[in-house]
């Protein structure tokens, strides 16, 4: 009698696990890719949203304005800058103490970040510079210098997908107002 035990597969059950594991990759791939674009979607725009819950309280707490300045001017989608103009001289200075920025965002990759274009020419910075048409500002009481809502879109490389939109009240709250969106 063989009372020997089998170790290993033969190749008809590594072939079953094989063509087992390819169907699940079939389907779930694809999955797997759009999951990770709406969770890196889902991440910028909060972290939008801290940026400006974060500013409005630095702008309560030092009782004076904060700006928000896009490191391009009609895509918030690579980043921002938010600094406080401690000399009073409107420009955004980076060599003096104690320092103007408070804090910077800087991404890289496929994520626009598009301010509505109705309110494109109604930027609230109190500047007079080139600066004035990608920054919003804060004012001390926590209000934004509008007197609308002003609304960023959130959308990556993917055509025909719903986009997330953020709303900036002049009150200074922001929402989420839907993720209906179009992206174009």
């Amino acid at each position: 009698m063989n009372t020997q035990k089998q170790l290993g597969f033969n190749l008809i059950e590594l072939l079953v696990t094989l063509s087992v594991v390819g169907i699940l990759a079939t389907i779930g791939l694809p999955n797997l890719r759009d999951f990770l674009l709406n969770n890196k979607l889902t991440s910028r725009t909060n972290k939008l949203v801290s940026t400006f819950n974060f500013t409005r309280g630095e702008a309560i707490m030092q009782n004076g304005p904060i700006h928000i300045t896009a490191v391009i001017a009609d895509d918030w989608g690579k980043g921002w800058t938010i600094w406080v103009d401690r000399n009073g001289t409107g420009e955004l200075e980076t060599d003096v103490t104690p320092p103007e920025i408070l804090h910077e965002v800087k991404f890289s990759g496929t994520t626009t970040i598009k301010v509505d274009q109705t309110f494109k020419n109604i930027l609230s910075a109190p500047l007079e510079n080139e600066l004035k048409e990608r920054t919003l500002s804060y004012r001390g009481d926590g209000t934004l210098a509008l007197t609308q809502p002003i609304q960023f879109h959130i959308c990556d490389n993917r055509t025909g997908e719903k986009g997330r939109t953020i709303e900036i009240r002049p009150t200074g709250r922001v929402a989420l107002t839907n993720d209906e969106f179009q992206c174009e």
